[in-house]
């Protein structure tokens, strides 16, 4: 999928326009490593870093929707790892379509699907992306996070 098109899906399927769609170009793009001429290996973060931020906003939103329920402490560390596993996120980007916006490094090209842990990944850095592009909006990164599944 073109760069564009993958924006303008990316973007319909979370319901959310960027403003700075650098973001979201960001969040899209696989991290990938690069031989170089010399043998060593040049890696190319991408969307990690994003990634990191969205995880922990996924754990702030769920935690606080927890707190809202009065939910036990139990119950808290079962959403968690119910809903942020890498399993649960690989499956919201497929569910969702948004493994077909992923921007695929060289490597990835040539594979018929996306793997799972960089779907995951890019799951997270969306969600990163959307916390950033608002300036910490929670409510509107709770409805891009429900809008993806």
């Amino acid at each position: 999928m073109e760069h564009d098109d993958a924006l303008r899906r990316a973007q319909a399927i979370m319901q959310h326009e960027f403003r700075n769609e650098a973001l979201l170009t960001q969040a899209l793009t696989a991290a990938h490593r690069v031989e170089l001429e010399d043998g060593h290996f040049q890696s190319y973060e991408n969307n990690r870093r994003l990634a990191g931020l969205g995880e922990i906003v996924m754990k702030l939103v769920l935690t606080e929707d927890w707190l809202l329920r009065n939910h036990s402490c139990a119950a808290l560390s079962d959403l968690h790892v119910r809903l942020l596993s890498n399993h649960s996120l690989s499956v919201i980007a497929t569910q969702s379509g948004i493994d077909s916006c992923i921007l695929r490094s060289e490597r990835l090209q040539y594979l018929t699907a996306v793997p799972p842990n960089t779907q995951c990944t890019t799951v997270k850095a969306i969600i990163g992306a959307v916390w950033r592009d608002t300036n910490g909006d929670q409510a509107t990164t709770r409805d891009v996070i429900a809008n993806l599944g």
